[in-house]
C-alpha cells in the first residue's frame, strides 16, 4: 500500500500537506534537473506522489533503484519522467522483491534487467506473483518455449509482463495463427524473431498489413505464411509510412514491386538509389 493512503493521508492539514507537496516538488527537481514543464507533466499524471515526503520516502528510494540498477543520472531520470508513479512505490516493500524475483525467473542478468526496466519503467508496479509469473508461465507453456526463448522474447518485448494472458496474448496468437493457418512450431518461430507482434492489435494493425500483402503484392496464402515466417519483421513497419510510399515509388519507377519487401529495412535514400528515383512519392500524392 502507498505510503499516502489511509489514515497517514489524512492526518496531515491542508497547510501541512501544501508544505509538504512543495518540498516534494522542489527536492525533486533538483534531484533529478527536470525542467519546470517536466515537473509539471509529472504532477498532472501522479500528484499523489508529491504527498509523499522527498526526503524521508522519495530521496531513499531513488537512490536505492539508481543503485540496485547502475543506473545513470540522466537514466533515472528518464524512468521517473515516464513512470512519475515510480515515486510512490516503497523499494524495499515492491521494487526490490519484484527485481529479485523477475530477475531469477527469467535468469536475467544485471545489464538485462536494467535495460528491460528503462524500457518499461510500469513493470516496477506489477505484482509478481499475482500478475507477471501466471502470465509468464502460461505463454511459455502455450509456445512450448524453451527458459532462454522466454527470456528472449521479454527482454525485447518487455511490456508483455503486463498484458493479461487470457484477454490480450492467447487472442492475439489464436487470431494471427488462423489467419496465417501456422503450425504450433511456426506461429512459435514468428513470436520468438519478432517479440512486438505480441503488442500488436490484431485487428487494427496486422490484418490491414496481412490484407495489403496479397492485394497488392499478389501473394498466395502460402507465400505470404512462407515470408512472414521467415521475415516476422515485415509487420514491424507503417503501411501509410513505408510500404505505400515505396510502393508507389517502384511503380513510379517501373521497378518490380516485390523490391519493397526485399529491401524493406534500408533508409528511405537508400532505397530510392537502388532503384534510381530520386525520392519517395507521397502515397496520396
Amino acid at each position: 500500500m502507498p505510503p499516502w493512503s489511509g489514515n497517514a493521508r489524512l492526518s496531515l492539514s491542508d497547510e501541512q500537506l501544501r508544505k509538504m507537496v512543495r518540498r516534494s516538488r522542489t527536492g525533486l527537481q533538483e534531484r533529478l534537473s527536470l525542467s519546470d514543464e517536466q515537473l509539471r507533466k509529472m504532477w498532472m499524471r501522479s500528484p499523489l506522489a508529491f504527498t509523499l515526503s522527498f526526503k524521508k520516502n522519495i530521496r531513499p528510494s531513488l537512490a536505492a533503484l539508481q543503485e540496485r540498477l547502475s543506473l545513470s543520472d540522466e537514466q533515472l531520470k528518464k524512468m521517473v519522467v515516464a513512470k512519475p508513479q515510480i515515486l510512490g512505490f516503497s523499494f524495499k516493500a515492491n521494487i526490490c522483491p519484484t527485481l529479485a524475483a523477475l530477475q531469477e525467473r527469467l535468469s536475467l542478468s544485471d545489464e538485462q534487467l536494467k535495460k528491460m526496466v528503462i524500457k518499461t519503467p510500469q513493470v516496477l508496479g506489477y505484482s509478481f506473483e499475482s500478475n507477471m509469473c501466471p502470465t509468464l508461465a502460461k505463454f511459455q507453456e502455450r509456445l512450448l518455449l524453451s527458459n532462454e526463448q522466454l527470456r528472449k522474447v521479454v527482454v525485447k518485448m518487455p511490456q508483455v509482463l503486463g498484458l493479461s494472458f487470457e484477454s490480450n496474448i492467447a487472442p492475439s496468437l489464436a487470431a494471427l495463427q488462423e489467419r496465417l493457418s501456422l503450425s504450433d512450431e511456426q506461429l512459435k518461430k514468428v513470436v520468438v524473431g519478432f517479440p512486438t507482434v505480441i503488442g500488436l492489435n490484431f485487428e487494427s494493425n496486422i490484418v490491414p498489413k496481412l490484407n495489403f500483402f496479397q492485394e497488392e503484392f499478389g501473394l498466395s496464402d502460402g507465400d505470404l505464411r512462407h515470408r512472414l515466417v521467415s521475415q516476422p519483421n515485415l509487420l514491424t513497419y507503417s503501411l501509410e509510412k513505408r510500404y505505400k510510399p515505396r510502393l508507389k515509388t517502384c511503380r513510379t519507377a517501373g521497378v518490380d514491386d516485390m523490391i519493397v519487401l526485399y529491401r524493406i529495412k534500408v533508409p528511405d535514400i537508400s532505397f530510392c538509389k537502388s532503384i534510381g528515383a530520386p525520392r519517395i512519392s507521397c502515397a496520396t500524392e
